[in-house]
């Protein structure tokens, strides 16, 4: 039977199914030259090439996980559910499992009784991809820890219909299941297509849900917030989290003596553990034509004991025949361009397989006279050569007649990209980057503040992890600024810090309304009651500029006489009779400051345009006067003036 005649056969869940199987969902094996090695202390990937090994998670001390599971935080106890999404379901028909010890898959299909159901039931499936890699990075517990809150309870719910307005009412219904049956405290919300009949429900249902004392959390992206054809999570009670790339990439690398950056290479070779660690050597460029018609004596009087760089390569060159004559010739090593083999090699010599931009400038540096010495080290680690994080642009207004909104607005962006979770064949280990890996990482992240305190609220948490988030700057050639709290809200996510709960800062972001000259205030407290001075000072990102009507962005203003001025004053500390609203302290004498924010725009927008503007008011601590307790919290300020 022909597959279209196949497919009109099957119901309309199974299709979607079907099609989704085609799609790439983040998820990305380690490079050739790598393997996972489990430890005591956790997983760990070492090098085919160096035989040395890194800890899989480089992320986790930044952002104060390690210090969070030294401390024995595991979000033990609490019960975290993952809502998947319809258009990511793989029916793989095989019993349902566990991912890991702790996580569990519940088909929630709700598919009504006017829809054909599909004659092999969905309801052993395994659960779609997206849910079990968000499940392996938040209680991922293969062989030992590796999720943000290992011993946490983890519940995947699948959700399958007939169209989309009735996965909109299995949602709902899904969402019910989790609050009221499964007692869940944290749930992960995934995007939905606009419905109208299922609107106002859901929307009644997530505020239910929230005063029940549930947090959710959403990805801020277009899809979920600025798209007028689907359904919108702006104005609920949730978490809306950004992503953020860390600048952490699987790479080996040798430097030029006497220049710090690094050259970046990988390896065909496929023997383990050779030596890659040759210290100061010389390069000597060498074609590839006179490699192959030198003789031995004269390819060892001319390379001695250095590391030829093989030049003008052709696909006709026999890379084995090169390596096995440098080799002959004592060469230290062997540096190629990007060099394509059908499969792995068992090589004579070290070889450093660099780009085709940094062998054209190793070879002109060295024919011009430059230094020829470069530090082979055998350095192997987590680098990006920007080494900077950057905020995932997706939230970017694209040039559409379909926004409710400018901006996604986030309340903070987490790590997404380079995220180790497992898969559910095996409990294997891979990487995943994506939206849903930050919100996964998120739902760790509060599960392991839920463990320390589960009084805490969604207001309580949303404020600890805006105080104490760290926005990410841009500091490139032409380019000196924060990226705007539009994009990334409060900033890079630090769970450490929010875990330790010193400085609460009320309200975690100020809206300026009037945006020709407004004044608003900012309250700061110690929750802990001891003594705080308080420095505060106004930093503004560049103006955006939006389409007036379509609300498409346009371009950004940087220069600084366009830019608001605002007038932010130094404070002094003083005295406030009881705890600040909204913080998780006992009332008594507690620290407590105020500062008044002038604001003032320095001209309007054009009538077509919309100006954007924004910033943080950073608060500065000491406690005490002892500048090691120094605390810094950022607040996110916004504006937005249209042109009359």
């Amino acid at each position: 039977m022909p597959l279209r005649m196949i497919m009109k056969k099957l119901p309309p869940c199974i299709i979607a199914a079907l099609l989704c199987l085609q799609q790439t969902h983040g998820a990305m094996a380690l490079p050739p030259n790598y393997e996972f090695v489990e430890t005591a202390d956790g997983p760990y990937v070492r090098s085919h090439i160096t035989g040395r090994m890194l800890h899989a998670t480089p992320y986790y001390a930044s952002n104060g996980v390690h210090d969070i599971h030294g401390n024995h935080w595991t979000g033990s106890g609490i019960r975290v559910g993952i809502i998947g999404e319809m258009d990511n379901m793989q029916f793989t028909m095989t019993q349902t499992g566990s991912i890991s010890r702790q996580t569990k898959v519940f088909q929630c299909d709700f598919i009504p009784s006017r829809c054909q159901r599909p004659s092999a039931s969905p309801a052993r499936a395994t659960g779609d991809v997206r849910s079990i890699e968000m499940a392996g990075v938040i209680n991922g517990n293969a062989e030992s820890p590796i999720g943000i809150a290992p011993r946490a309870t983890v519940h995947i719910y699948q959700t399958c219909s007939c169209d989309m307005e009735t996965y909109a009412h299995a949602v709902l219904h899904t969402l019910r299941k989790a609050v009221n049956e499964h007692k869940m405290r944290i749930i992960t919300l995934p995007e939905l297509p606009y419905v109208s009949s299922a609107h106002k429900a859901l929307h009644d249902e997530i505020q239910a849900a929230a005063s029940a004392g549930v947090i959710m959390i959403a990805a801020a992206t277009s899809r979920n917030y600025m798209d007028i054809r689907r359904f919108s999570y702006q104005g609920l009670p949730i978490l809306s989290v950004g992503s953020a790339r860390m600048p952490y990439r699987l790479s080996h690398w040798f430097y030029k003596v006497g220049d710090s950056t690094p050259i970046e290479f990988d390896s065909f070779c496929k023997n383990r553990n050779m030596n890659y660690k040759l210290s100061e050597r010389k390069i000597i460029p060498m074609k590839a034509v006179d490699v192959h018609r030198g003789s031995e004596p004269e390819l060892r009087k001319k390379i001695g004991s250095s590391v030829v760089l093989v030049t003008r390569m052709s696909p006709a060159d026999d890379i084995t025949v090169l390596m096995e004559k440098l080799a002959a010739a004592n060469a230290a090593g062997m540096v190629v361009a990007q060099h394509n083999v059908a499969e792995r090699l068992r090589c004579p010599l070290p070889v450093f397989r660099v780009t085709n931009k940094d062998a054209a400038t190793m070879a002109t540096t060295t024919f011009l006279g430059g230094s020829r010495w470069y530090r082979f080290s055998g350095d192997y680690g987590n680098v990006e050569s920007t080494h900077d994080v950057t905020v995932d642009m997706e939230a970017q207004p694209a040039k559409s007649s379909h926004l409710l909104q400018p901006f996604a607005y986030p309340d903070f962006v987490a790590p997404s990209n380079g995220l180790l979770t497992i898969t559910g064949e095996n409990s294997k280990y891979t990487y995943i980057d994506g939206t849903h890996g930050a919100v996964a990482y998120t739902a760790g992240a509060v599960a392991l503040l839920l463990e320390a305190d589960n009084r805490r609220t969604l207001k309580h948490v949303r404020d600890l992890f805006k105080n104490t988030a760290t926005p990410i700057f841009l500091d490139t050639p032409g380019t000196h600024y924060y990226v705007s709290p539009v994009y990334q809200g409060a900033g890079l996510l630090d769970i450490h810090k929010a875990m330790q709960e010193s400085l609460v800062v009320h309200p975690s972001n100020v809206r300026f309304r009037n945006p020709l000259r407004s004044k608003e205030s900012i309250r700061m407290s110690n929750v802990h009651g001891r003594e705080h001075q308080y420095k505060v000072t106004c930093i503004s990102s560049p103006i955006i500029v939006t389409d007036a009507t379509t609300h498409a962005f346009m371009r950004q203003i940087a220069e600084r006489n366009m830019l608001p001025t605002m007038k932010c004053p130094t404070l002094a500390q003083r005295q406030y009779n009881g705890a600040m609203p909204g913080s998780s302290s006992p009332r008594g004498t507690v620290p407590h400051a105020k500062a008044e924010i002038d604001f003032a725009t320095r001209r309007l927008p054009p009538r077509t345009e919309e100006w954007h503007y924004s910033g943080y008011i950073v608060v500065e601590t000491i406690t005490n006067n002892q500048p090691g307790s120094k605390l810094i919290s950022y607040v996110p300020f916004y504006a937005a003036a249209k042109g009359q």
